[in-house]
């Protein structure tokens, strides 16, 4: 999200990516939406019919453990929001000849299969 902030302010282009995620950003909701199912099933199961309140306990004792961690954590660290278009995405990133890269990359992609050719054609557009 961060490097489309700083594409649309034309510093970055997100093509200059070195690696892509094949679902991208939705491949990050599916797996936060499935960690919400995952959580709502526990305490689901921990409710069961004959409702026991220490096997309740023990069941979901994680969530709120987790939970408190995080708020202590951020009431004792207090970190600074960042804005997305102010983030440091440029410092530490190894240099590359990114149209080598492409080049080397393009001519791996002639011997993929076809499902690996299909599940690639939603992030990586072929220049041919």
């Amino acid at each position: 999200m961060a490097i489309k902030a700083q594409a649309n302010k034309g510093e970055l282009r997100v093509d200059d990516l070195p690696y892509k995620a094949i679902l991208g950003v939705a491949g990050s909701w599916i797996g936060f939406i499935l960690c919400l199912l995952c959580i709502a099933a526990t305490v689901y199961v921990a409710v069961g019919s004959p409702f026991d309140f220490v096997s309740f306990l023990q069941e979901v004792l994680a969530l709120p453990i987790v939970v408190f961690c995080y708020i202590l954590w951020k009431v004792w660290k207090k970190p600074a929001y960042i804005r997305l278009s102010e983030a440091d995405l440029i410092s530490g990133r190894r240099e590359l000849d990114l149209e080598a890269e492409r080049k080397k990359e393009l001519a791996e992609r002639q011997n993929w299969g076809p499902i690996k050719r299909f599940l690639t054609t939603f992030n990586f557009p072929s220049d041919h």
